[in-house]
């Protein structure tokens, strides 16, 4: 395959202008027909290496979203875990292709490396000598490609504390990429890296599992392979992202940020994702810093003591462009710069922080223009649509990415009864009312489950039914809201703009107590079917022709998906315990019809007179 593409790149003198190489995919064993099968002796063979695509992207303009669709490359590496130290010698053969292909990309000026990393087979140094993967020499084809200057981008996935049968391998992949930055790889920018399976251990800074196992010192032999290392003590990197995954309150502990500030300037950092927790110490140690964009983790901000770091944090960020919260519960207020401008709120059900966090945000940061917020519905009532009207009232947003929580699991959605509606004329029932003498326990009550009425399943149903009049009546109802409005610390004048792009999105359909019990209520199985066809997602454009402005174009999001799964489903389907409660919502249209063709999104309220 790897002759293939030296043959394509040679013909095609496209290739010339590449300037960006991906390298993308999970790590396997070359020489294994099935993975996870290692060679039993010395004369297994080597596989080709599966190239599966080698891509040009334009250097300058592109972003995230388009770069994901083209992330394909190079696919090789090996299971350090499952080859015997007597093949290890090998591998290295088989990173000369891709090496030359990189030869063959003459204006190639970034490698980014988006793939699983592991550095604890580099150097024998770094094991004991009865460990069974010990090595004898540092592989210089790998060695070569990941100090590289044109090396501009890693993606690292710490396996920490791996276990292979009963022998643990520990992992020194922190302080290997930690070297690189301080002083191998002279134009890495960009880092992210993420720890999972029992990371952060024992006290020791990567997580390792035994204390007896010798500490990391450093790429001993880079200088004897030909590695030129630069001058400056410290990297400059731009972008750090940290991902602690289910091991985040130990990593927590390690003080990992101050270990990075031992080979980073942080003082270069414009980017910062924190995916995990971080301590006090470490919030203060980033105070004051450039940074323009932030992903935050924290969850013990109950203790005012405790959080009162993390709003120090973040009133020191002057230059803060684009925050992003991945709190579980939200403070009332956030200490954060006015010249906000992307702001992402936690998109979860069970959220209630639309009662004062959200208005605070909106008063103290009026130049948002992209957002992402969760808000609980109310059966399309006069709640409901004053949620929309307050969003509406940033003046400058553009861009929102709204999540509607269907639940009712807050008392303020369960408390609330719905209006009398008009159907379509091809639905002459009008319905919402004549539940009180109906309104019967669908399911006794269990220790620390309370009841499920009849009541309530018919508000989740009404709740989550998201068709594209819905998606179109959200539209409008925040683009009326927008006007012109008055900074009030620098009482300069605000422009309005149009709303261009929205996103719903329904979450909670199956909640019939809370976002945590639904597993043991056993509703979320009832409710299902119900969810997959009504919880559907739509993306709202408006139309960008100057004489068609006021067109809005929408799209269902994932509907070819929800089609295959749903099809998959009627094969066996069996009578629905709460049909009966939906035909009191949605009769028949006409006799004998499906229920998934009868249901129409609950229409908003009107609020002409406020």
């Amino acid at each position: 395959m790897h002759k293939r593409c030296e043959l394509l790149l040679r013909r095609d003198s496209a290739f010339g202008h590449v300037r960006r190489l991906f390298i993308h995919g999970d790590l396997e064993d070359p020489f294994s027909e099935s993975k996870g099968n290692g060679p039993t002796d010395g004369e297994s063979k080597p596989r080709d290496v599966p190239f599966t695509k080698l891509i040009g992207l334009p250097y300058d303009g592109d972003d995230k979203s388009s770069l994901q669709s083209f992330v394909n490359g190079f696919n090789e590496n090996y299971s350090i875990h499952k080859l015997p130290s007597r093949v290890l010698h090998r591998t290295d053969e088989f990173w000369k292709p891709l090496c030359r292909l990189i030869a063959l990309l003459p204006g190639l000026a970034d490698l980014i490396w988006n793939t699983e990393i592991t550095y604890h087979h580099l150097s024998s140094r770094h094991f004991t000598s009865t460990s069974p993967f010990a090595q004898t020499s540092l592989i210089p084809g790998s060695i070569s490609l990941f100090t590289s200057p044109l090396l501009y981008s890693v993606w690292v996935r710490s396996h920490q504390g791996r276990e292979d049968g009963s022998q643990y391998v520990p992992s020194y992949t922190t302080a290997a990429v930690m070297e690189l930055v301080a002083r191998l790889a002279p134009n890495l920018k960009q880092v992210r890296f993420s720890y999972s399976r029992g990371g952060g251990n024992s006290g020791t800074a990567d997580g390792n599992l035994f204390s007896t196992w010798q500490p990391w010192v450093g790429f001993q032999e880079a200088a004897s392979n030909g590695v030129e290392e630069r001058g400056k003590s410290l990297g400059a990197l731009r972008y750090l992202e940290l991902d602690g995954n289910e091991s985040a309150s130990k990593i927590r502990r390690l003080g990992l940020m101050q270990l990075w500030e031992r080979s980073t300037d942080l003082s270069a950092l414009r980017t910062l994702v924190l995916r995990q927790l971080a301590s006090p110490e470490t919030h203060e140690l980033l105070n004051g810093l450039e940074i323009t964009s932030l992903t935050l983790h924290y969850v013990d901000h109950d203790d005012p003591a405790n959080f009162e770091p993390v709003q120090n944090f973040l009133r020191s960020l002057h230059r803060l462009q684009s925050l992003r919260i991945l709190f579980k519960t939200l403070p009332s207020s956030l200490d954060v710069s006015a010249c906000l401008t992307k702001l992402y709120l936690p998109e979860e059900a069970g959220l209630a922080y639309y009662r004062t966090l959200l208005p605070s945000m909106i008063e103290k940061c009026p130049l948002i223009e992209d957002c992402a917020v969760t808000i609980p519905r109310f059966r399309g009532g006069a709640p409901e649509v004053r949620l929309y009207r307050l969003i509406g009232s940033w003046p400058r947003l553009r861009h929102l990415a709204l999540t509607l929580d269907a639940s009712s699991v807050l008392e303020e959605q369960q408390l609330f009864e719905p209006r009398h509606v008009s159907l379509p004329q091809d639905q002459s029932n009008s319905v919402g009312a004549g539940f009180d003498d109906w309104d019967g326990q669908v399911r006794a009550a269990r220790i620390g489950i309370p009841k499920i009425t009849k009541r309530w399943v018919r508000n989740v149903m009404i709740d989550m039914a998201a068709d594209e009049s819905l998606a179109l009546a959200i539209f409008e109802a925040i683009s009326r809201r927008k006007q012109v409005r008055r900074d009030s610390s620098t009482s300069r004048v605000i422009t309005a703009l149009p709303l261009e792009t929205l996103s719903v999105r329904v979450i909670g359909g199956g909640y019939l107590h809370s976002p945590f019990d639904y597993q043991r209520s056993g509703m979320n199985s009832k409710m299902l079917r119900f969810k997959l066809n009504m919880e559907r997602s739509w993306r709202v454009t408006r139309d960008p022709r100057d004489d068609h402005r006021d067109v809005l174009h929408a799209v269902e999001v994932g509907r070819a998906q929800r089609v295959e799964t749903e099809a998959s489903l009627v094969e066996r389907e069996e009578p629905l315990e709460y049909l009966c409660i939906f035909r009191r919502i949605w009769p028949e249209r006409t006799r004998g019809s499906h229920w998934r063709d009868d249901w129409r999104s609950w229409p908003l309220e009107s609020l002409e007179d406020e």
